[in-house]
């Protein structure tokens, strides 16, 4: 919708800066044949016109504005999430022993974070690509399953193994690609 009525809008000034070229010649022409005759309409419309043309490239421009803004919003949240993701992974890997609830809960946290982000980018449609988001949501529950399922739990309390620590950075950096090609992605919107 928003591509249709800039091509219309984009027809509607070209159509506009003709005409003002073709009276611009029009009276180019009768002026050098020294035939002075000048219509009271011609300026009227002419500033007319030109008055339209400002309005209608203002108003592109506003738009425009306010949809850079919205993109940025939401990248700047997608950073953010990818921040926070990595401080949890690096905080439960450095930890030795770490409780089995605190891991839990960081991972539900960053899982809610990635669909309050879906739910923006559908509401303003800069990305069509659920699938991206669903990858996210999957590598997050991996993880999780990874540390609190495949983990030894002694005393409500998880010891990650060397392996596990990364396979988890490894989900991180598949996290971390899936971001990358949505900041692109709502950057070409």
């Amino acid at each position: 919708m928003l591509k249709f009525s800039k091509t219309l809008i984009f027809i509607l000034v070209s159509t506009c800066l003709t005409a003002v070229f073709y009276i611009m010649l029009i009276l180019f022409f009768s002026w050098n044949q020294l035939n002075i005759q000048l219509n009271v309409l011609t300026p009227f419309s002419l500033l007319i016109t030109i008055g339209l043309a400002i309005y209608v490239t203002r108003i592109l421009n506003i738009s425009n504005e306010k949809t850079r803004i919205e993109k940025n919003l939401i990248i700047e949240y997608l950073k953010n999430f990818k921040k926070d993701l990595f401080k949890s992974i690096r905080s439960i890997n450095d930890t030795a022993e770490i409780e089995y609830y605190t891991v839990s809960s960081k991972l539900k946290i960053l899982r809610t974070e990635i669909n309050l982000i879906l739910k923006f980018t559908e509401k303003y449609k800069f990305s069509n690509n659920i699938d991206r988001f669903d990858k996210i949501d999957t590598r997050i529950r991996d993880i999780k399953d990874l540390f609190t399922d495949e983990a030894d739990v002694i005393n409500n309390k998880i010891v990650l193994k060397a392996e596990q620590k990364d396979k988890a950075n490894g989900l991180i950096n598949e996290i971390e690609l899936q971001i990358f090609e949505l900041i692109i992605e709502i950057n070409r919107k």
